[in-house]
């Protein structure tokens, strides 16, 4: 495919920001410039050519993103409550903000916050406590939506995963160790992906230990905005599901499932509004179905919509993989391996 290369000549600026502590005031949310804003940019005003090649790009990034998009709630069919694909929206504000990077010839930057940790459930979700070829097939498809950008974009796009293990294992009954295990081998997993950066709260705070930056995300301060009804119901019933298995049924019986839903979404909005301070005008995705995508953009992560580390990789007798809950397994297929940097990719085959 021919790259279409802006013609804009304006240099850009790059921001350094180091954090030498885990701060949460009002510095961490600096006044940030508008990237809805339309833009008045001289060369463009004087150039008809120019502006209508970047506009003409800012729809080709839009159609890859689209492409990639969730038009439905993956998390509601989780749980079987049928749902049917709706109009995204949000298109234009989307288009804007990518308007706007593509005018000063910048490398697109998208976020997301997600890879926290592999389930606990081994029983009915998961192999191990490790990423596995499940998180590996995961990268490479977002590696490949990079790059289809850069087939469209010539100053191209990368991705920033945030991983949110620290904000919330103690909801789900996971150790810290394995957390932090998970993050180091994630990194080593997607060491050959120039497109992919990992990034953990440790490295946003590399002197605090886990357990300060945890207790610190648990009291960062926010406008908590509560599930709706509709939603609660949905998160209640996957969580039936991440804890049925005898050890998972013993917590839940110590603990107040009502609370557990509350914190989890709770922490969930506190790790992303501290993530999302130190990229704030970049293009923030998710896991979850967004119907606003000029908010955030939904994304998928597998074939079958199954998030890793809730699912195994399973190669099928035509030579594809797919990312399924371990329970829906086929019991004649068998378990097998390969290294990745590393790292021993498990997965079945059938």
């Amino acid at each position: 495919m021919k790259i279409t290369k802006p013609l804009a000549v304006r240099p850009y600026l790059t921001v350094a920001l180091v954090v030498s502590s885990f701060q949460f005031n009002s510095q961490l949310y600096a006044a940030s410039p508008n990237v809805n804003q339309v833009s008045h940019d001289p060369d463009e005003l004087n150039n008809p050519e120019l502006s209508l090649q970047n506009e003409k790009v800012a729809d080709k990034v839009l159609a890859v993103i689209l492409s990639h998009s969730l038009t439905r709630d993956i998390d509601a069919e989780s749980v079987n409550e049928l749902q049917s694909s709706e109009s995204l929206q949000g298109c234009s504000e989307l288009r804007q903000k990518l308007l706007q990077i593509i005018q000063k010839s910048q490398p697109l930057t998208f976020t997301l916050v997600g890879f926290p940790f592999k389930s606990g459930n081994k029983e009915t979700k998961v192999i191990g406590d490790l990423p596995d070829l499940a998180e590996r097939l995961a990268l490479e498809k977002l590696h490949k939506f990079m790059e289809e950008i850069g087939q469209v974009y010539a100053y191209g796009a990368k991705i920033i995963i945030y991983t949110d293990g620290l904000a919330f294992f103690d909801q789900l009954d996971v150790p810290l160790e394995k957390v932090t295990g998970y993050e180091t081998a994630l990194k080593q997993l997607a060491a050959d992906l120039p497109l992919i950066s990992i990034m953990t709260c440790q490295d946003l705070f590399p002197d605090l230990s886990p357990e300060v930056i945890h207790a610190n995300i648990k009291s960062h301060p926010m406008s908590f905005k509560e599930l709706s009804s509709e939603a609660k119901d949905v998160l209640s019933k996957r969580l039936l599901m991440e804890f049925d298995f005898p050890k998972g049924r013993v917590f839940l019986k110590e603990r107040s499932f009502d609370q557990i839903t509350t914190e989890l979404d709770r922490r969930s909005q506190q790790i992303n509004q501290i993530y999302k301070s130190k990229f704030p005008s970049a293009i923030p995705l998710s896991v979850h179905y967004k119907k606003d995508i000029g908010e955030k953009v939904g994304i998928s992560l597998s074939e079958g919509h199954v998030t890793p580390w809730h699912g195994v990789a399973v190669l099928k007798k035509g030579g594809s993989f797919i990312i399924i809950p371990k329970k829906d397994v086929p019991t004649s297929a068998q378990i097998s391996s390969k290294r990745i940097n590393g790292i021993n990719c498990y997965y079945y085959i059938y």
